[in-house]
């Protein structure tokens, strides 16, 4: 994922997530005590730690790593 990608889907989850909720049934009720709002909130942070853990996750694979003697062991050639 590219950083202007994950830049997008963040505006567009919290777009979704300060705008579009409220929005949504306000008065609706799940399972007789849950308001719809909270359960959609807490679904949304699901989806955030999905979207924030694969490009962390891609991130971090791209970075280089070096053993105790300077060469890189990850990530390209020799320094």
């Amino acid at each position: 994922m590219s950083t202007k990608l994950f830049v997008v889907l963040n505006v567009v989850y919290f777009i979704f997530d300060y705008v579009c909720i409220p929005q949504i049934n306000p008065g609706g009720v799940l399972f007789g005590f849950i308001p719809f709002q909270m359960f959609l909130y807490a679904i949304m942070g699901v989806v955030a730690a999905v979207l924030w853990g694969v490009y962390f996750t891609q991130f971090f694979n791209k970075q280089k790593r070096y053993d105790e003697e300077g060469n890189i062991v990850k990530g390209g050639g020799a320094k």
